[in-house]
């Protein structure tokens, strides 16, 4: 299910069926995570990167202090000199 809101978050979903188990997470029998606009409201192409993002990362073990990777491409170098 995709939510798109406005500039607030609308988590409603998410925090009633994490009162179904009195907020303990670990007791419910499927991954619940905010992304997207339930998380932080923004541009819908914001929206679908969180998706592709999380369907990416999904069962990955994430380490939060890693920095993050991306390619670099030097511009300013001519590899013909």
């Amino acid at each position: 299910m995709v939510m798109v809101t406005q500039r607030k978050p609308n988590d409603d979903l998410y925090h009633s069926l994490l009162a179904a188990k009195d907020g303990d997470i670990e007791q419910l029998p499927f991954t619940l995570t905010r992304i997207g606009d339930c998380e932080a409201p923004s541009i819908i192409a914001a929206a679908v990167y969180s998706g592709h993002r999380y369907a990416r990362e999904l069962d990955e073990v994430i380490d939060i202090d890693e920095p993050l990777k991306h390619d670099r491409v030097d511009v300013g170098n001519d590899i013909n000199r």
